[in-house]
């Protein structure tokens, strides 16, 4: 149970996040497993997120940073630099940077909010997307989004039984969309059966 900062109730924990970090050997997917076993007061669904590049430019990019960079200039790092745009963040950054020659070559955290605030996410397609994730997915990530039926306890413990090759497989699905492979984004928990197991 954790409090809420902002209405000050406990909440319940009601998924866990996975990256494609943990894809590995350490995996913490086994731990996560572990605790969701012999566990019946939840409902386990697995979840995923397909993250794969998927270029939506005309014409495509070369590769998937030449695409995040389009976005960026977009919709979110607005650099102001003249005659020359900046060609990295950080650059940009440190040009703004007020504080970079004081005496103690101290970088305040004040000066790098202020940068971060001026190049906030600003979506400008023409119909609005309600996140940043959104925003992304539009032109440069598949977005494609979809949930499991239920995994059992049997199917947890089956999971456990595995070898290490089988377990990597095991929470990895192939996306309808783009055709790729993509590890589960995170496990959700329900105290009672969903209505809908469609993602929106």
């Amino acid at each position: 149970m954790k409090k809420c900062l902002v209405c000050k109730n406990e909440c319940r924990i009601s998924n866990f996040r996975l990256y494609k970090q943990l894809k590995r050997k350490d995996s913490r997917i086994t731990e996560i497993v572990l605790n969701l076993i012999d566990n019946n007061k939840f409902i386990v669904h697995g979840y995923w997120l397909c993250r794969e590049w998927k270029c939506q430019h005309e014409p495509r990019c070369y590769n998937d940073s030449a695409c995040l960079d389009i976005w960026l200039r977009k919709h979110k790092w607005q650099c102001k630099h003249e005659p020359f745009k900046c060609s990295f963040r950080k650059t940009c950054r440190s040009l703004e940077c007020k504080c970079r020659y004081n005496r103690f070559r101290q970088h305040e955290w004040k000066c790098q909010n202020i940068w971060i605030k001026q190049n906030e996410w600003q979506c400008r397609h023409d119909q609005k997307c309600k996140t940043e994730r959104k925003c992304r997915q539009q032109e440069f990530q598949c977005p494609n989004e979809w949930q499991s039926t239920e995994y059992t306890q049997e199917l947890l413990k089956d999971y456990l039984e595995k070898t290490p090759q089988e377990q990597d497989d095991f929470f990895i699905e192939r996306c309808e969309k783009c055709k790729k492979k993509c590890l589960i984004s995170s496990f959700r928990l329900y105290l009672q059966q969903p209505k809908s197991l469609e993602v929106s």
